[in-house]
């Protein structure tokens, strides 16, 4: 039985210049309480607070997410050579008076970019909090062939990502892209239910029309690697790109049909697309959270991510700032 697919309040934040798109911010009403699944628990009683208002017909009991679903990479989208600070402000500023008009109570930045400094600067100054969230990897794509990549690599990882790519050839396992997958909607969206289903209870499918219109509509942008045994897609992993940067965004395995010499996995995540990276001259690869060894193993480094709270009752926000430099004495006199 399929679950149901996740419901979705989304909406766009735009500015322009004499009639041409210059920014846009990709929003939410979060009305799966995603900030509550990812978001750090650092302010007390928000839930409840807002089931409160709710109650008494003050506010929403939902947050204003600001970013895009499941992407895990906040942003705001500028056009090049104008003011990032005047176009971020304005855009925070109608973030507030959307709030205030919807009676929102609560807005988030949830994944925020140590190297973001503009977006971190603005929203500071806009009354938002910073809570250190947790580190994602990135792989700096700087080699000009596999192999140079392959040599960059310590001796025992070197030898071990070979033995890995030759045990997956070994046990029939083939490794191709393709940028039009729309046939394969219904097997990525079962495949992908697979993964999710082992390791959350919770899991909920994301259905085939939304790989239909990722093949539709963003074909130029997006790359899906496919693991096939005997002409069965057992696996696959779907990149997003954006210029020279590449998102590891979405992945699904019929787990019955492999096998742990396989190396499926790493040959679908990392190998196969370290090379189309740098046929296709990638700069950097951002891959998410969880087995974070096996990502430094491979050539990846950390880069901290930040979650932006920002509470839109002047009287309770400030409470939070007290209650964020509090805590954030605390941490210092620990380390």
């Amino acid at each position: 039985m399929s679950k149901p697919p996740i419901n979705l309040d989304p909406f766009y934040l735009t500015a322009y210049d004499k009639g041409k798109l210059v920014a846009f911010a990709p929003c939410f009403r979060d009305v799966a309480d995603q900030y509550f699944q990812y978001g750090p628990k650092v302010v007390p009683y928000m839930k409840r607070a807002m089931n409160i208002c709710n109650r008494l017909h003050l506010g929403q009991d939902h947050v204003l997410l600001c970013y895009s679903p499941w992407c895990f990479r906040t942003k705001i989208f500028l056009e090049k050579n104008l003011s990032e600070e005047l176009l971020v402000s304005k855009l925070s500023e109608e973030i507030d008076d959307i709030c205030k008009k919807e009676k929102i109570l609560f807005s988030s930045f949830l994944f925020v970019s140590e190297f973001d400094r503009c977006l971190i600067t603005r929203l500071e100054h806009f009354g938002y909090h910073k809570f250190f969230w947790q580190p994602t990897l990135y792989l700096d794509v700087c080699w000009p062939s596999f192999d140079d990549y392959l040599k960059s690599l310590r001796g025992q990882v070197r030898y071990q990502v070979r033995r890995e790519m030759r045990s997956c050839t070994e046990n029939g396992v083939t490794i191709e892209e393709t940028c039009d997958f729309r046939e394969l909607s219904t097997t990525l969206s079962d495949l992908s239910l697979k993964l999710s289903s082992k390791y959350n209870k919770w899991a909920q499918r994301l259905e085939p029309l939304f790989y239909e219109s990722l093949s539709n509509y963003a074909k130029a942008n997006t790359v899906v690697f496919l693991a096939k045994k005997k002409d069965v897609v057992v696996g696959f992993s779907l990149f997003i790109r954006k210029g020279e940067t590449l998102d590891a965004f979405l992945g699904g395995f019929n787990y019955e049909f492999q096998e742990k010499t396989d190396f499926t996995y790493f040959n679908l995540v990392y190998y196969n697309p370290i090379k189309w990276a740098i046929r296709e001259g990638i700069k950097k690869i951002y891959y998410r959270w969880g087995s974070e060894e096996a990502k430094y193993k491979r050539g990846c480094k950390s880069e901290k991510l930040y979650t932006f709270v920002k509470c839109h009752n002047k009287l309770v926000n400030s409470q939070i700032s007290n209650y964020a430099k509090i805590r954030d004495k605390i941490t210092q006199i620990r380390q």
